[in-house]
């Protein structure tokens, strides 16, 4: 039998260390995705709610959990979601990421029909290449729509590190100035990785998950695993164990 036992007081020490390291006035936001990266994303959250500025979760039905479980902090939903989840999104005052103007038309659609106004992020690519504006134009298109609209509030524009290397994190970082350097909103481009290199990383927010889990060394490290030794069994040169014959003494 295996356990996964965690160190709240550790995940929280390892989040004001971090804290301390990242530019004055710059936003924390503790990402939560895939259950808190398998810690329990409802205790891990409640736990750190007042230590942090920002929620970060990849899945609508995560942001649903953490709503339920009484959250009440800013949630940014980082992946992209189904038409028919963005009544609950907008009821749960969840801040969806776009990149398109359809996404935009949808959104804004539900929003009316609700009578309420909906919260969104614009996600830029600049060299992650998994989804996000890549083009001037079509960014200043998605901007345009969202200063037009009555029903939608825009609370950022972010980005990715692919985390290659640094030489390369400093062209996705000029080429994210480059493209919102126009736009007056609250940005961000940095994860654990990015937020290490320097502090022109850190704009003004970080989004750190693993990060505050390893710790900065394994004294530090908020999580571990513990088993029991089922059997031991004495095993002959040139037996094999287990299936096939993969392994042989």
């Amino acid at each position: 039998m295996v356990k996964l036992f965690v160190d709240i007081n550790k995940y929280k020490q390892n989040i004001e260390e971090i804290k301390k390291n990242i530019k004055i006035g710059t936003k924390y936001c503790a990402v939560v995705k895939a259950d808190a990266y398998g810690l329990g994303i409802e205790e891990i959250s409640k736990a750190t709610e007042e230590i942090v500025d920002y929620f970060a979760v990849a899945f609508a039905e995560e942001a649903g959990i953490l709503r339920e479980c009484g959250i009440k902090k800013p949630i940014l939903l980082l992946s992209p979601f189904d038409s028919c989840q963005i009544s609950d999104l907008v009821k749960n005052d969840v801040e969806m990421t776009v990149f398109t103007k359809s996404q935009l038309k949808d959104i804004e659609y539900v929003a009316k029909k609700l009578s309420k106004k909906a919260k969104v992020q614009i996600k830029t690519n600049t060299g992650m290449n998994r989804y996000g504006i890549k083009e001037k134009g079509n960014f200043v298109k998605v901007i345009d729509y969202v200063e037009c609209s009555k029903s939608i509030e825009m609370r950022g524009i972010y980005s990715h590190l692919s985390a290659r290397n640094e030489e390369f994190s400093q062209f996705q970082k000029e080429k994210f100035i480059s493209l919102t350097k126009d736009v007056d909103s609250l940005k961000h481009i940095s994860a654990t990785y990015g937020s290490k290199i320097s502090e022109d990383f850190h704009f003004d927010m970080v989004r750190i998950g693993i990060g505050a889990i390893l710790g900065e060394d394994s004294s530090k490290t908020a999580v571990k695993l513990s088993s029991k030794i089922m059997a031991i069994e004495k095993v002959s040169e040139g037996e094999y164990i287990g299936y096939g014959d993969y392994f042989q003494c």
